[in-house]
C-alpha cells in the first residue's frame, strides 16, 4: 500500500555540518562578575552576622572540638595563599584538598541540639558552595578540583590556573579580593575568640 507524504508537511531540516565542533572555551569573568560575587559575599556576611544567635546552643561534631581547628586550618591555607602564590606547589595542593574534604565531612556531621542556632551550619554550606561555584561560567570548579584531586599523583591544569588567578586577584584588588571575602566568611563562623 502506498502512501502519498505531502512534502510540506514533513519538512526535515538539513544536518548541521559543524554539529560535532565544540565552543571555544570562555572568557574569565569579566571586572563587573567579580565585583557582582564579591558584592554578593560582603551581603550574605552581613545578613548572616546580624542574625541572633540562641542562648545555651551547643554544637555536636563528628568529633568534639575538630570542627574549629579545621576552620582554622582551612583559613590558614588560604592566607598562605594571599601572600605568595602557591598554585604549582604540590604539597600546598595537597594539604589545601585535605582540609577542604575536612571542612565538607564537617558539614555533613555537625549537628544542632537543644534548639540550636542554625547559623554556623549555613554559613559553612553557604562558604562550601561558594567554592563549590567558583569560578562561575566554568566547566570544573575550584570545589570540584578540590574534592576529587586530594591525594592523586597529577594535578589538572586549570585546577592550577584557578589557584594562581585566585592569588593575582588578591594582589591587584588586596581587600576587596576574593581570598579576602572567603576568609572573611570563614571567621564569621568562628567564635570572636578564636577568629585570629
Amino acid at each position: 500500500m502506498d502512501r502519498d507524504f505531502d512534502d510540506e508537511k514533513f519538512k526535515i531540516d538539513p544536518i548541521q555540518k559543524d554539529k560535532g565542533e565544540h565552543e571555544p572555551f570562555s572568557e574569565p569573568p569579566d571586572a563587573s562578575e567579580q565585583r557582582f560575587f564579591l558584592s554578593l559575599l560582603v551581603y550574605v556576611k552581613k545578613f548572616l552576622s546580624s542574625l541572633p544567635i540562641a542562648p545555651g546552643t551547643s554544637y555536636q561534631f563528628s568529633k568534639e572540638g575538630e570542627f574549629l581547628d579545621h576552620i582554622i586550618e582551612f583559613r590558614r591555607l588560604l592566607a598562605l595563599l594571599m601572600r605568595k602564590d602557591l598554585s604549582r606547589d604540590l604539597n600546598f595542593i595537597e594539604e589545601l584538598s585535605k582540609a577542604w574534604l575536612k571542612l565538607v565531612g564537617d558539614s555533613k556531621t555537625l549537628k544542632i541540639t537543644q534548639q540550636g542556632d542554625p547559623i554556623p551550619v549555613m554559613k559553612l554550606n553557604f562558604f562550601l558552595n561558594t567554592l563549590s561555584h567558583y569560578p562561575p561560567g566554568e566547566e570544573h570548579s575550584l570545589g570540584f578540583y578540590l574534592s576529587a584531586y586530594a591525594g592523586k599523583d597529577w594535578i589538572p591544569f586549570p585546577f592550577l590556573n584557578i589557584l594562581q588567578k585566585v592569588h593575582e586577584d588578591h594582589l591587584a584588588k588586596l581587600e576587596t579580593s576574593i581570598l579576602t571575602g572567603w576568609i572573611s566568611l570563614l571567621g564569621n563562623i568562628l567564635p570572636e575568640n578564636l577568629d585570629p
